[in-house]
């Protein structure tokens, strides 16, 4: 299976950590996996490099639409079987990129924080429902997701990868 895993950068951080390590998993599974980051923060780009894990990146200094129309181009050229992003903005760039590139693949959303956020949520998370699921790491997202937002079934309780 191909994919392609969307973050907003290699920035030091948990989410993108989390999302190198399911990447490394899949690619130690046999799958054909790629990293994209919409930022070239690269914190993280030994573990990349350690783990030969492909990878490409915009630059900071591009607008944010020019991000979304060179996400939509990644994705069209890459042509993945699952896209997965991971992080409110970069999903965000993702969702629309998707549409843009007429991407019919699955696309995986990973919410990683528990926080809310009100009337930025009702945007959000209904421009997510674009995507066929959504990942959560806390029982409280689940909850509030589930109740505010989609039906259950869409939204998926995922805890975190423990390094070992």
């Amino acid at each position: 299976m191909k994919i392609l895993f969307i973050t907003g950068s290699l920035n030091q951080g948990g989410a993108e950590f989390q999302l190198l390590q399911l990447a490394k998993l899949f690619k130690d599974h046999g799958h054909e996996v790629e990293v994209f980051a919409i930022t070239d923060y690269d914190f993280y780009l030994p573990f990349v490099r350690n783990h030969h894990i492909p990878y490409d990146h915009l630059y900071n200094d591009q607008k944010k639409w020019k991000r979304v129309w060179l996400t939509a181009k990644k994705i069209k050229q890459v042509q993945p079987d699952l896209l997965i992003s991971f992080l409110k903005v970069p999903s965000q760039a993702a969702v629309i990129a998707a549409i843009v590139s007429r991407y019919k693949g699955i696309h995986i959303v990973g919410e990683r924080t528990a926080y809310q956020q009100g009337i930025y949520d009702v945007f959000h998370f209904n421009l997510m429902r674009r995507a066929n699921a959504i990942t959560v790491n806390s029982i409280s997202k689940l909850k509030y997701l589930e109740t505010k937002f989609y039906r259950k079934g869409k939204v998926h309780f995922t805890p975190n990868i423990i390094d070992t």
